[in-house]
This record gives structure tokens, sequence and C-alpha cells, in this order.
């Protein structure tokens, strides 16, 4: 098993590479002038409290210290927006939605921060992770297959609690007076995408004023990558085909074992059922076709890497699409 697991990080960490030398080409040209004519919301950032443990949840158990690098985590506000479709979702993966009309709603949530903290090791290229919520609470997977890579590359990485479930696990970590988390707030799983593009506009163009995500790195981007493994890349996917093309704040995409797309919008707090919260609004289940592409128009480069483990029935045959 851990030979496999070994062959998987190096083709995950060369497709990082083939993905991130596409997408710095695309952003020494144009990434500028799409981040700056981007006019959708950024939402606000505030450093962390410490807790009661002093650390964030999913900190690394690595010295990262030693290999230079700084891990920060931030919490970012905001108000999102839901999506329905326009035109039929067709399997040709070139889906059409717009913002679902009056339906917004208040979210805070975390993002993880690790970069290099000198300026001259930062390579240009950030490494957004959607946090995979599989397991019921954000899981670094793609760090985990690819930090070896992206410390001696000098990439910065950030990862992005945007479910409901993950936003509860961070709630039951600590409880009671001084917990790290206690003004999380998620409002439910139909305004996860908005709120990954937003994640990634506080990261690359923080509101002034506010704590820079990226710290000294910030202003030298060359390039936000966007990746998700298992249940991740199943969004990551949606994303890319609707979501992207309605704001392009990513310059490159990594889906990682996915295979298949998610629903657009869901009629539940979650995607594994859980109520919407109170006072939210209700939003309609918009599903997407089965098996589907990805859309061949981005202008941004795209890979999708499936492994032995995708290919399997544990992987839900995800290659198999």
């Amino acid at each position: 098993m851990r030979r496999s697991e070994g062959k998987l990080a190096r083709l995950l960490s060369a497709a990082i590479a083939l993905v991130g030398f596409g997408a710095m080409s695309i952003a020494a040209l144009a990434g500028n002038a799409i981040a700056q004519r981007d006019s959708q919301p950024v939402p606000g950032v505030r450093a962390a409290p410490a807790g009661q443990h002093g650390f964030p949840f999913m900190s690394s158990t690595l010295n990262l210290a030693a290999s230079g690098y700084l891990e920060q985590e931030f919490l970012i506000s905001g108000t999102a927006t839901a999506y329905i479709p326009v035109t039929p979702m067709l399997a040709d993966g070139r889906w059409t939605v717009k913002p679902d009309p009056g339906i917004t709603a208040p979210y805070t949530t975390r993002i993880l921060v690790r970069r290099p903290a000198n300026p001259a090791r930062f390579n240009g290229t950030v490494l957004v992770e959607w946090f995979d919520e599989t397991g019921g609470f954000d899981a670094a997977s793609d760090w985990w297959y690819t930090h070896d890579e992206l410390i001696r590359e000098g990439y910065a990485y950030v990862g992005v609690t945007a479910q409901f479930v993950g936003v509860q696990a961070l709630l039951g970590w600590e409880s009671g007076a001084g917990a790290r988390y206690a003004g999380l707030f998620l409002p439910g799983d139909s305004f996860s995408y908005d709120i990954f593009a937003q994640a990634a506009r506080a990261v690359r163009h923080p509101r002034e004023g506010d704590p820079q995500p990226l710290g000294n790195l910030t202003g030298r981007v060359r390039a936000l990558l966007a990746t998700g493994f298992s249940q991740s890349a199943v969004l990551v996917m949606t994303f890319a085909n609707a979501i992207q093309p309605l704001s392009p704040v990513y310059d490159g995409f990594l889906i990682h074992d996915g295979g298949f797309g998610a629903p657009v919008s869901i009629d539940a707090g979650s995607l594994v059922g859980d109520p919407i919260p109170g006072n939210m609004p209700v939003t309609p289940f918009g599903d997407v076709p089965y098996p589907a592409q990805l859309r061949a128009d981005l202008q941004v480069p795209i890979l999708a890497l499936e492994s032995e483990f995708g290919l399997s029935d544990d992987g839900i045959g995800a290659g198999r699409t």
C-alpha cells in the first residue's frame, strides 16, 4: 500500500507542476487583468483567535519552520449567493448558471495558510484546496500527497473549509468559553461554490485594512490553482464547469479522483442531508448529468488525475466516467 501511495504522490506532484506551468504562463499575460476586472465580493479577513488548543484544527505536524514555512489561520466572513441553472445541464459540461434571485446568506468560515516566510522562496503559485469532508471533517488530502513538492518548489498553500459539515466539525472541536471556532457559520452547501470563489479573492486581493493571508507574498501571486480530492474533486468539477465562467478567479484546476460533478444546488444543508439552518434561505435541488465531461472552453489549464483508488469500487468508479 505504501508503494502505491508514494507512486500517487509523485503523480500528483507532477500534475501540480504541469498545471502550474500552464497556469503561470496564462497568468503572466492575463491573470492580473482577470483579477482586476473581477468585481465580485471579497470577504472580510481576520486572524483566528487562539482558542483552547492554541493551534488550528488539522494543523501540520511537520516542522514547517525548519523548511522556512509559516502556518497561519484566518477567518473569512461575507455574504454568499447560491446558483441555479439557466439552461438544461448537458453532458458536455458547458453548464450555464446564474445567482438564484434574492437568495443570499451570511457566512463565516476559515482558511488555513502554509507559505514560505521569505518572498524569495515563493514561486508565485498558490494551491487552494477545497478541504475534503468525506469523513465528516476537514481533510487536507492533496496537501498530504504533495507537501514535499510544494515545500521544495516554494508554493504557497491555502485550505478552505467550504462545506456545512466541515464547519460543524470545527464547532465541535472546541466548545464553551474561548472556543476557537465559536463564530463560524455556514448557511448550507448550496453556498459553498461562492464561498470557495470568495476565499480565492481574499487571498489574491484582500480588503484594504484587513490582514493579508499571504503576508509579504501578497502582490507576488502569478497563479491560483484550485484542487480537490474525492468528494471535493466532484465539487471542484462543478465549480470549473459552472462557476468559473461567471468569475474567472482561478488560473488552473487539478481534479484528483473525481470523475463526475456535484449538484449545483441542493435542498438540504449538506450533501449528507443535514437540515438547512434556521432562518436561512431554502434552495432547490439542481442536479447535473451523470456521467459528464469537463467543459473544453475555460481558457485555463485543467487536469483530471485518476489513481487506482479512483478506478476502484471504493472510489465509486469515478474513473470509469
